[in-house]
């Protein structure tokens, strides 16, 4: 899978979810496996928070957020979510499971959840998202589609990866106005493509940034040795 490009805050609070639902699956023992447990289901419920906000243009689904939501959607003059059956009916348990962490433990037994929690979270919470975007009429963000993250034993590092560079056209490596086009990867710049001088580089960047699967900090292009043009990339397992 390639590495997932965080674009967004609320892509970043789902991709957190997400890992932390696989360190939880990951875990050596009880407390390092209930710490991302719950951790995992206050990242994922923040999500459906700013899920929900963004669906309906409504900043203030938060605090009091099943009120605050019914009346979010009235606003926009949608018919009511139901909430005593399917998909809401379960946010309204994961809500419970969320106060219950975060508010009022009932015994010390309830601070090691099980991994399962986490799986269910996250699909309730999906689930919730891509409703909401539904019932208001507006295209589901990418970023609910994505379901994996590396844990601890995931991660791969450069020596894991064979490197290599495209040259096009027919262009010298060695033309001193040649355009190249670099990545940054483990704090090292490494050259993607040498192209002919004066290639259009644009949708090459675009393709690159969605189609490299190491995780990278950036991406340069230069004609000859200047640099004219940088794009920071924040993609999940950069440093």
């Amino acid at each position: 899978m390639n590495p997932v490009l965080v674009e967004s805050i609320q892509c970043h609070l789902w991709t957190d979810a997400l890992h932390v639902r696989q360190l939880a699956r990951e875990a050596a023992n009880r407390w390092d496996r209930g710490t991302y447990v719950r951790l995992c289901v206050v990242l994922a419920w923040t999500a459906l928070e700013l899920g929900c906000q963004e669906a309906l243009c409504a900043p203030e689904i938060g605090y009091r957020f099943k009120d605050n939501l019914d009346r979010a959607v009235a606003a926009k003059s949608l018919p009511p979510l139901e909430w005593s059956q399917g998909v809401w009916q379960e946010v309204r348990r994961i809500q419970e499971i969320r106060k219950a962490f975060v508010h009022k433990f009932a015994s010390l037994a309830d601070m090691f959840p099980e991994s399962a929690v986490a799986d269910d979270a996250i699909a309730v919470v999906r689930a919730a998202i891509a409703s909401i975007f539904d019932h208001a009429a507006v295209a589901s963000p990418d970023w609910i589609e994505f379901d994996h993250s590396h844990g601890w034993a995931g991660r791969s590092g450069a020596s894991d990866v064979v490197y290599a560079t495209a040259i096009t056209g027919g262009v010298s490596p060695d033309d001193p106005i040649a355009v190249r086009i670099c990545y940054v990867a483990d704090q090292v710049e490494r050259i993607s493509g040498i192209h002919p001088p004066g290639f259009d580089y644009t949708s090459e960047v675009e393709r690159l940034v969605r189609a490299i699967r190491i995780p990278i900090t950036a991406i340069r292009v230069y004609v000859g040795q200047t640099l004219v043009s940088e794009m920071l990339v924040h993609v999940r397992g950069s440093h």
